[in-house]
């Protein structure tokens, strides 16, 4: 198909919120292969009503906002797998050295500390939050792929589950200080988060690029 008619596709699948390039990327063959399906029925047809056509055959805007949908969960299943190959890092060589630094400093900046740790906890937190926020908004802010913003949802919904629920019911609510290996634990695995939000921008979109050529 000619590349004036893709970008045509292109911009047709924008207009119906296939906006991200990556689950364009997943639907264009499809409707490609609709509408020249519908120029070879009739030589004559003109490529707008072609388009149309191989819309309606998707099911009109209710059954092709279910393509849509069906696309986007395929980038999400490739944003999963790529962000567990991301954690799984710190457990392999030489991430495993960054790993054992990361809990080994929040040992010794523990047993050191003799004020709230509830507060050290929380400046943590925030710090750590503001600081990556304003780095994945920077880097992505002008890109239209869908991968690396579902990334960073992946991620936000992992440091809520495994980091704030975790400090709120297990420290925060907690009289006595908490137990020195939960902290250091807990610490430490708030620091590989935010090291791997720090990271998931270039990463993803490496990643999202390499998945669909097309598109670079």
């Amino acid at each position: 198909m000619e590349a004036k008619k893709i970008e045509a596709i292109k911009k047709y699948l924008s207009f119906y919120d296939a906006k991200y390039y990556d689950v364009q990327a997943e639907l264009i063959d499809h409707f490609a292969s609709a509408v020249e399906k519908a120029e070879r029925e009739n030589p004559d047809i003109p490529f707008k009503h072609a388009l149309i056509k191989a819309h309606r055959s998707f099911g009109g805007r209710e059954g092709f906002r279910k393509y849509i949908d069906a696309a986007k969960k395929d980038v999400r299943k490739k944003t999963d797998k790529m962000i567990l190959n991301l954690l799984l890092q710190l457990l392999h060589w030489p991430y495993i050295l960054l790993t054992a630094a990361v809990v080994f400093i929040w040992h010794l900046v523990l047993q050191n500390w003799n004020t709230d740790v509830n507060l050290l906890y929380l400046v943590v937190m925030l710090t750590g939050g503001i600081s990556v926020g304003i780095i994945n908004y920077v880097q992505l802010k002008d890109i239209d792929l869908f991968l690396p913003k579902h990334a960073n949802y992946y991620l936000g919904s992992f440091f809520y589950f495994s980091v704030y629920l975790p400090y709120y019911f297990l420290i925060l609510i907690q009289d006595e200080r908490p137990n020195h290996f939960l902290l250091v634990a807990s610490l430490s695995l708030m620091t590989f988060i935010f090291i791997s939000f720090a990271r998931i921008p270039k990463l993803a979109i490496k990643e999202t690029l390499k998945l669909y050529p097309e598109i670079a």
